[in-house]
């Protein structure tokens, strides 16, 4: 492991002591050297320095961590506050952020994260892994319930689709919700065909969200009966994930009213706080998610959530919450900014959406999929 450790009073002094080693380091030291100078990261007492930032940096997988101890009270806001600082002077990505009691912990990606191509790049993944990059995956389990967020043309179907290919291809039961009948009705011939229940009307998504809720109390039921120690879920009964996907979110409640829109919202707010262990998730897709769109208690519920595109400062507080010092940069469509429950940041990370030229891409795969499937069920029997 190679580090690095420089501070203001002895940066000259340092870098003249660095002739053995390799330049990149050098250059590095060198701009975080720029970094205290150009943002006044020391304390100066009768015109004297007294103390000042001190940085190290090593190298760790994919990442360069780089860490900040504030060599004074006054300078703890500053050195938990230096994301665009870093990222400006070190051309690099960050990917999380960790703020401890005396140090703050940068990571940046050592290289430019490439998007999976699809489907060709899109690796195997472990059963309740959902690979969304090459260093971001979807835990299910560890992230229960989604929300996908963002404007027109940010890429928001495409993603969803996306999961929709991931799911058929773990042979997971998918009940999918289109209030604005588009793309994902569209495929309602295709899809049905594979025991996706796909409704549109407030009324028939009603009744999806209360067959999912049904099925995961039929599951607790048989969980109560078996239940031989604490702790025992959906795994150990073999029960798939069960997924309830609900596009466009705050079109479908704009058209709830009345005892509908209260069954609705009860029905979510029970399988949200009790799927996990019964192996059922949502996925709430949305252009709009303050509280009149999606009540506060289950936002806070959704354990990992996307914007795709972009959102204004207040669009993606409503997502991530409030981040202080976290500067959201301009997202071309199918990238954004992720953040989940069990990824080591305190930040939402930027990342790029697997690349679908064609959402009749996906339907292809969907139909070779379940062939695939259909074929090996006759062969085993």
């Amino acid at each position: 492991m190679i580090a690095g450790v420089i501070a203001y009073k002895c940066r000259e002094l340092i870098k003249r002591r660095l002739y053995k080693v390799p330049l990149s380091d050098y250059t590095l030291i060198q701009k975080l050297g720029d970094i205290i100078h150009e943002q006044n990261l020391f304390l100066r007492e009768d015109e004297k320095i007294e103390s000042s930032v001190r940085f190290e940096f090593y190298r760790e997988d994919n990442y360069l961590v780089i860490k900040a101890w504030p060599g004074g009270s006054g300078l703890v806001d500053k050195v938990r506050n230096l994301d665009l600082e870093l990222e400006n002077k070190l051309s690099k990505e960050l990917r999380h952020k960790e703020n401890e009691l005396d140090v703050a912990v940068y990571y940046f990606l050592n290289h430019k994260e490439k998007a999976y191509e699809f489907p060709y790049d899109i690796p195997e993944s472990e059963e309740k892994i959902i690979p969304v990059t090459s260093t971001v995956a979807w835990q299910i389990d560890k992230d229960p319930h989604a929300l996908i967020a963002g404007g027109t043309g940010g890429g928001k179907t495409y993603f969803l689709f996306y999961l929709l290919y991931q799911f058929f291809l773990k042979n997971y039961q998918v009940y999918l919700c289109d209030p604005k009948r588009s793309d994902l009705y569209m495929s309602r011939e295709i899809l049905s065909e594979y025991a996706c229940a796909i409704e549109y009307s407030p009324g028939g998504i009603a009744k999806n969200i209360r067959l999912v809720k049904e099925e995961m109390q039929r599951r607790y039921q048989i969980l109560d009966k078996n239940s031989y120690y604490i702790g025992r879920s959906y795994s150990d009964e073999n029960f798939s994930p069960v997924f309830l996907i609900i596009d466009e979110f705050g079109s479908f409640m704009a058209g709830c009213e009345g005892k509908l829109k209260t069954e609705v919202l009860n029905n979510l707010r029970q399988i949200i706080f009790q799927g996990r262990q019964a192996g059922v998730f949502v996925i709430l897709a949305t252009q709009k998610s303050d509280a009149d769109t999606i009540p506060t208690e289950i936002r806070d519920q959704l354990g990992f959530k996307a914007v795709l595109g972009n959102l204004s400062k207040d669009g993606y507080r409503m997502v991530f919450g409030s981040h202080d010092g976290m500067n959201y940069k301009t997202c071309a469509p199918g990238s954004g900014y992720l953040f989940s429950d069990s990824m080591k940041s305190d930040i939402p990370v930027r990342f790029k959406a697997p690349i679908i030229e064609n959402l009749n891409d996906v339907i292809k795969e969907i139909r070779r999929i379940k062939y695939s499937q259909e074929e090996d069920i006759r062969a085993q029997s």
